[in-house]
């Protein structure tokens, strides 16, 4: 999956480096793609300091993640696809409950942008 600051993000067979699809949001880039564990969702972070979560299989979307006040640097699975971890440019990385969309908690401790997050394998620390 690749994605541009011409509001798109699209998804291409490694196959034949044909183009599947493609995601489209009108007025806002979309960046930094995570594919969930087992292959069925994807998350894009986008230039309004939002998350979008999408279905592999047809490329909808199914919510948007919205409580970063600065631009999104990192958005990924946990290891089970149960929880989803964003980071930002505005300090805080966030944990969110996949299923519901709710926010789990905020990480708050660092003083400038947060640049990367990662799981352990157990998904038990961030």
């Amino acid at each position: 999956m690749t994605t541009s600051d011409d509001d798109t993000a699209i998804i291409w067979s490694v196959q034949t480096g044909e183009q599947v699809y493609c995601l489209e949001i009108a007025k806002t880039s979309l960046y930094k793609p995570s594919l969930s564990n087992d292959s069925q969702y994807i998350l894009t972070a986008t230039s309004d300091y939002t998350v979008i979560v999408w279905r592999m299989e047809d490329g909808s979307q199914c919510m948007t993640l919205a409580a970063h006040e600065d631009d999104v640097t990192t958005s990924l699975f946990s290891p089970k696809d149960q929880i989803i971890l964003t980071a930002s440019k505005d300090t805080k990385a966030i944990l969110w409950n996949f299923e519901t969309g709710e926010q789990l908690f905020q990480l708050i401790g660092h003083n400038l942008c947060v640049n990367c997050a990662v799981f352990s394998k157990d998904g038990n620390i961030c």
